[in-house]
């Protein structure tokens, strides 16, 4: 009896370890066969699109073969060499190099609108700033406020509108290129989608998260550009929905050079990004961003290196008339320096919001202690 016991004690210690061991077969298998992965939660939702959108390596581009680098050696930017003050493209000559410049929040409504028009003076919010922004080759904003005839002055509220004659400010800064899917973009109904849309490509802008991919070549590169907006959902701008934004960045990745994507995400008033963020950030990388630049939460947010491509999660406020705190009229410009193809060296330079909405460039003390916040929520991102 006692023998037959321990027969059957054996018997079924045997069955468990077989089992344990076809349980981990299987999911090496699974693993092997990418059906399970681990990682973050925006690790798991690659998988969930892959098979629908399967990412495009960035080499693959045909347009990048005939756009080499013109300075092989240099290194793409990491979280180091961005705060290490060394300027990267300092030995590539200025007719070699392309700079964008990217901004925060622009709002040319409420009480910067209604200081516009008491002036009569579009430029006025620009005034400190224009001349660095000018200076660039490519000038990226975020326009946070639909410029429609007969918009009432006002201080307040947060229905947002601004006179057309704020267009001159954007021509006077040197802005190319305005984004403008984000969550004030429907504040005056799809006629105010219309009307800004038009006023803006007549004024000679070019206009992301309406119409899909917009380009500019500069030195023989081909930049694309593509908006999303994810606060809510606004008629006429395109929302950020995973699959519709897989898709553009599919298509859009084998036209051009170098490929940029702008998202309005997040929450207000914080300094980390959220899961979504991070979900976003990563989906467009995979499928094939070269850059990610984005807005919405009022302060400036992380920069992040995934997949060896830069994320910044959001600039803070460039102009905008939220007075009531340091950390809203904080702010900061990306300066992203190319060598053809290749980002080589990001910058950022912050700004300070006077008046009620007018940047000027931080120098010394509190601009070392702008970027030195920034690192250090960088570095906290990097290590959560």
């Amino acid at each position: 009896m006692e023998k037959n016991k321990k027969i059957k004690t054996q018997l079924g210690t045997f069955f468990i370890i077989v089992s344990l061991v076809v349980l981990a077969g299987v999911g090496w298998y699974l693993l092997r066969q990418k059906v399970i992965r681990p990682g973050t939660r925006s690790q798991q939702v690659l998988v969930q699109y892959e098979d629908v959108y399967p990412p495009i390596p960035s080499s693959s581009t045909a347009p990048s073969e005939s756009v080499p680098s013109l300075t092989p050696s240099l290194s793409p930017p990491t979280l180091e060499s961005i705060f290490d003050g060394v300027d990267a493209s300092a030995s590539i000559s200025a007719d070699q190099r392309v700079e964008l410049l990217v901004t925060g929040d622009v709002l040319l409504a409420r009480s910067v609108n209604n200081k516009v028009v008491q002036l009569d003076d579009p430029t006025w919010p620009f005034l400190n700033t224009a001349d660095q922004l000018a200076a660039a080759d490519i000038v990226y904003a975020n326009l946070e406020t639909p410029l429609t005839s007969g918009c009432p002055r006002k201080i307040d509220g947060m229905i947002f509108c601004g006179d057309p004659m704020n267009i001159k400010g954007l021509q006077f800064a040197g802005v190319d290129i305005v984004n403008f899917a984000n969550n004030h973009a429907g504040n005056q109904t799809q006629k105010g989608v219309d009307e800004t849309v038009k006023l803006l490509k007549d004024g000679g802008f070019q206009v992301t998260g309406v119409e899909g991919l917009v380009t500019r070549q500069v030195r023989g590169t081909n930049f694309g550009f593509l908006g999303f907006n994810d606060v809510d959902r606004q008629v006429g701008v395109a929302h950020a929905d995973n699959p519709k934004v897989m898709e553009q960045i599919s298509q859009a990745r084998p036209l051009v050079d170098v490929l940029i994507v702008q998202f309005h995400w997040g929450e207000e008033y914080r300094y980390q990004p959220t899961w979504r963020q991070e979900e976003l950030a990563h989906l467009a990388v995979s499928q094939g961003a070269d850059l990610v630049v984005s807005n919405h939460p009022h302060w400036f947010q992380p920069v992040e290196i995934y997949q060896g491509k830069v994320i910044m999660y959001s600039h803070g406020n460039f102009i905008f008339d939220q007075m009531w705190s340091r950390e809203t009229r904080e702010g900061v410009v990306g300066k992203y320096t190319f060598d053809g193809k290749n980002l080589i060296d990001v910058e950022f330079l912050p700004v300070y919001i006077e008046g009620v909405g007018q940047p000027r460039w931080m120098e010394g003390s509190e601009k070392s202690r702008v970027l030195e916040k920034l690192k250090k929520e960088s570095i906290r991102l990097q290590h959560q």
